[in-house]
Parts: C-alpha cells; structure tokens; sequence
C-alpha cells in the first residue's frame, strides 16, 4: 500500500490515513502530525475495536476528535447511512477537524456535525488549555492547576 501524503502549504497536509481510504488533514507544526506524515499506523488496536461496533446507519459520536482520525475511519462504515457528530474543543484543532471532513466529503451530508465545544456535565463557557506544539492532550484544567506554557482559551 502505497503512501499519500500532500502538503497544501501554511503548515497544513492531507495524508491518507494508513490501511483507510480516509484522509486526515494535519498541522504540520505539531509534533504529532508526525505519525499521519510518515503513513504509519495509528492507534491500531483501538481502530480495530472501533470499527468492530460500527455497521452502516450507526450514530457515531466523537468527543475530542483532534484532527478526526476517528471520524474519517467511522465516515468509511456510517457516511451516508448515519450520522457523525464531533466535538474538538480547540479552536485551531477544530479548524483541522472541518478540513479533515471536507477531504472526506462529510460536509455534503448535512446530517454529519463538527462542533467546537467541550464535551462535560454543565452547560456554559469552560477553560481549555493545549500546548500549541502538540495539539492532542489538551484539556479542561482543574480549579487553581498551573497551566505552565499551556495556552488557554474559553470555549462553549
């Protein structure tokens, strides 16, 4: 199986995810956009559970979707019988996620959603704090935690 990868310029690419028909679209100023890049296989045990429990028509909903290699990888079962909601809490990540579905053609199914929020037990606006280097892990702090060089923001 060959490898895909494009480089589409302003720190972004498209790779074929490996052993999937899906691409994802990475930041390739983050470190672990490193993986999608270089083809190799990503979180493979996981993915193979996963996809053990999706048939064609499912619901699939994706809490912290970073670049959405879930989402493409379930699009291939349920795209056009189901539905895919996704949430990314990261605003820049998020930007990631719409382009990962676009490279998927899940925007034309307008039942599919891409939701910048955070997943949690109150409605309202929440802290969110990443490390713009590496765009997966990050998350809601706790009540008084050093966030250290994290950036934060508030999301809904």
């Amino acid at each position: 199986m060959s490898h895909e990868y494009y480089y589409l310029g302003n720190s972004t690419a498209l790779a074929k995810i490996h052993g999937h028909a899906s691409y994802i679209c990475i930041d390739t100023k983050s470190w672990e956009s490193l993986i999608y890049a270089q083809g190799y296989p990503v979180e493979p045990d996981e993915v193979s559970v996963m996809k053990r429990f999706l048939s064609p028509g499912d619901n699939f909903i994706d809490v912290g979707s970073n670049f959405g290699i879930y989402t493409a990888i379930a699009s291939e079962t349920i795209a056009h019988s189901g539905k895919i909601i996704a949430f990314e809490a990261n605003p820049h990540t998020h930007k990631f996620l719409c382009k990962t579905a676009q490279a998927n053609r899940l925007f034309y199914l307008r039942r599919h959603e891409f939701i910048n929020a955070a997943v949690g037990p109150r409605d309202g606006e929440t802290e969110f704090a990443y490390s713009p280097e590496g765009l997966g892990g990050g998350h809601i702090p706790f009540a008084g935690e050093d966030t250290g060089e994290q950036q934060v923001v508030r999301v809904q």
